[in-house]
């Protein structure tokens, strides 16, 4: 008798659907209640899988935190980094500046708002958590990595791009803070529209005139 080879795809496909609705579950109860009062053990109850698996999926309640927050950025909790994305492959390759810009404030535009509540979580816990405050300044380092890349994107279109390269960096770490779309959008009422054509228009104002 000719044994058949085992195929493992549907436990993986079951692991990978109980890793999403765990980090639903954790990002809605973490934007709800707060990181200190969610426990995993509350995660694992809500999302309908045992506390022994969300340890095992993301080692600790501050992972599971950094990992929900990052699927939220990107729209989905596919291990594929952002830059790599569709929707930011379209700004890198964009035909000019002025067109790296004006996707750039879209994209910004249409990712702030989701992502905004459960990073505002974040950053409210990082204020009394030393490991969530480490969190914080990873998310920061790697957008101005980031940042960089998008400056790069930018000054290949330009006469003098090398010399504008650290201040647009910079500009675009700064206006891409979804600190800044809290402040202007949650804060102080601002339409999201609104928002994302003031950050073209802000980035459009660094380039320099033709």
């Amino acid at each position: 008798m000719t044994s058949r080879a085992y195929d493992a795809s549907g436990r993986r496909e079951q692991a990978r659907a109980n890793r999403a609705r765990v980090l639903d579950t954790a990002r809605e109860l973490f934007v709800a209640d707060g990181y200190t009062a969610t426990s995993i053990a509350s995660i694992a109850k809500a999302a309908g899988v045992s506390t022994p698996t969300v340890f095992a999926a993301f080692t600790s309640k501050a992972n599971l935190l950094k990992e929900a927050a990052e699927s939220m950025l990107v729209g989905d909790a596919e291990p594929v980094p952002l830059a790599q994305r569709p929707q930011m492959r379209r700004v890198y390759e964009a035909p000019s500046a002025a067109e790296v810009v004006a996707r750039l404030a879209e994209f910004a535009a249409d990712a702030a708002p989701r992502a905004y509540p459960i990073y505002s979580a974040v950053f409210a816990a990082a204020d009394t958590d030393p490991q969530i405050a480490a969190i914080v300044r990873t998310f920061d380092d790697q957008r101005l990595v980031g940042a960089g890349h998008l400056a790069d994107a930018v000054c290949r279109h330009l006469p003098d791009g090398p010399a504008r390269h650290a201040e647009l960096r910079d500009v675009i770490w700064s206006l891409t803070s979804l600190h800044l779309y809290g402040q202007l959008v949650v804060q102080r009422g601002w339409p999201v529209r609104r928002y994302g054509d003031w950050i073209a228009r802000v980035l459009t104002a660094s380039l320099p005139t033709p």
